[in-house]
């Protein structure tokens, strides 16, 4: 299909310098007006990012979708925090999808030897209160590849009968192009 619209779009950054200019604060509002037909347009979904980042081991990160004619919240996607250390990361994220889902999704992951990583994953559906997905993940690092070994359990959406799905998988991955290793 033909579209005819413009995008508006407004990026308001807040700068630091530490040993180089970093966003401290990025945050953008945008929305597409649509012509339509000829010049009965109108404004689409509003449309919001904001990155927070006060510091290279903590940051935040929000984007989110605003129905302006049902005047509704659409869907969110909010990295409440992110916490990193040398040898450490942990995620606590947030989405929202109205009508759909309402999950809390933590990550937790353990560098314990330099050649050695563990993670842990957990997604947990507030609506429903009981969790979706848990994972545990030991990886291996090969020089040039990584190698993976797995477990997850997923509930699965049978409404007659709930029940959970079962996977434990091997995965490598190249780390780097082949010249570089």
């Amino acid at each position: 299909t033909e579209a005819n619209r413009i995008t508006f779009s407004l990026d308001n950054k807040f700068q630091t310098r530490r040993k180089e200019v970093v966003d401290f604060i990025d945050f953008v509002v945008s929305s597409n007006f649509d012509f339509g037909s000829g010049w009965d347009g109108r404004f689409q979904d509003i449309v919001t990012t904001l990155e927070l980042r006060p510091s290279p081991s903590w940051g935040s990160s929000l984007d989110a979708v605003y129905d302006i004619e049902k005047r509704d919240l659409v869907e969110s996607n909010l990295d409440l925090f992110t916490l990193k250390g040398e040898w450490w990361r942990l995620d606590f994220l947030h989405r929202y999808e109205k009508d759909l889902s309402n999950q809390l999704t933590t990550k937790l992951s353990w560098q314990f030897h330099p050649k050695w990583k563990v993670e842990l994953f957990d997604r947990f559906e507030v609506n429903d209160r009981q969790f979706e997905e848990e994972e545990i993940i030991l990886t291996r690092d090969l020089h040039c590849w990584e190698g993976s070994v797995g477990f997850n359990v997923r509930d699965t959406e049978d409404l007659e009968r709930p029940k959970a799905e079962y996977a434990v998988y091997l995965a490598f991955r190249l780390k780097a192009f082949p010249a570089a290793c």
